[in-house]
């Protein structure tokens, strides 16, 4: 709600504002909590994390104005439509 408020509020004057979830990313945060094994995340096997140019190439789509019409909304990257559009690789 406070991504839509904010569009709502400032989209005219220019903000563009989104929520974003980046899924799962192949960081060292993530191979330390896969070394704990504190939780389910921990148990994700590093070949299906996200490399963290995914979130990053989608990010930078997200900037341009090429997006502006999902401005106010809530996007996750493992979304196919989001991934093909910001040219990020189809996960499998």
């Amino acid at each position: 709600m406070l991504t839509r408020s904010v569009h709502l509020e400032y989209g005219a004057a220019g903000v563009q504002v989104y929520g974003f979830a980046p899924g799962v990313v192949d960081t060292g945060m993530q191979g330390e909590i896969r070394a704990s094994g504190m939780n389910e995340v921990s148990q994700i096997p590093r070949a299906a994390l996200a490399l963290a140019d995914q979130p990053a190439r989608a990010i930078a789509w997200l900037c341009g104005p090429q997006a502006a019409g999902l401005a106010g909304q809530e996007l996750d990257v493992r979304e196919p439509g989001l991934r093909a559009s910001a040219g990020a690789v189809t996960l499998e």
